[in-house]
């Protein structure tokens, strides 16, 4: 059997710091991010992507918070997917010629008596001061919070997740790539699996796209 590797890259990896998270420059990193599934892929590994979302969510929802008096604003959860499907998009691109990679846009199911939920530590969106930081808690409604000594940012609840609903044709996903080598194309074609569940979403760093890269 193959060697399969989950690699895990953070929302602060495709948006750097001293960056301000134009398209550009987050393509340039994802671009990095193939390069290094390549060699991994050329020394015999499969390789599943996994990634955080903390800069790009945050900054949508500052840009949902802009445009609120002409569109109606969207939940967090929401805000969650669309940059799942966005970063999904990134990472699919940049690994063009590289591997033919699935994209899968997961939902999180979690506890909606979780503890997380009252005492927020997830920090989303831009580095601000700390007198900045203090005026968005007191206009927004924001909890706010130092992160590793690198500024102020936006926190949101990460409660533990109790399982991914598409787990199930994620596995089925890889029987079927590790069993037959499909054939490559011109451009990698992205696809999205969505299920629901009753249970309260996460915008935590479990509730990530999956690329898979297929061997």
């Amino acid at each position: 059997m193959g060697k399969t590797a989950v690699v895990a890259l953070g929302g602060n990896a495709i948006t750097r710091g001293g960056q301000a998270g134009t398209h550009a420059e987050q393509a340039e990193n994802a671009r990095g991010m193939a390069d290094a599934v390549r060699r991994m892929r050329a020394a015999g590994w499969t390789v599943v992507l996994v990634h955080g979302n903390g800069p790009q969510v945050g900054n949508l929802a500052v840009q949902q918070l802009a445009g609120a008096a002409e569109v109606p604003e969207q939940p967090l959860f929401v805000l969650g997917a669309m940059t799942e499907g966005q970063l999904g998009s990134l990472l699919t691109l940049a690994l063009a010629g590289v591997a033919e990679p699935v994209c899968v846009v997961t939902h999180v199911v979690v506890d909606p008596a979780d503890p997380a939920f009252s005492r927020p530590t997830k920090p989303i969106g831009p580095f601000l001061s700390e007198a900045e930081a203090t005026r968005q808690a007191r206009e927004r409604g924001w909890t706010v919070g130092e992160d590793a000594g690198r500024g102020y940012r936006r926190m949101v609840a990460s409660p533990a997740p109790l399982r991914i609903n598409c787990s199930g044709p994620l596995m089925r996903l890889k029987s079927m790539r590790m069993r037959r080598r499909l054939p490559r194309t011109t451009q990698p074609p992205a696809r999205s699996i969505r299920s629901c569940s009753a249970s309260r979403y996460s915008c935590s760093p479990f509730s990530s796209a999956t690329t898979w890269c297929g061997r």
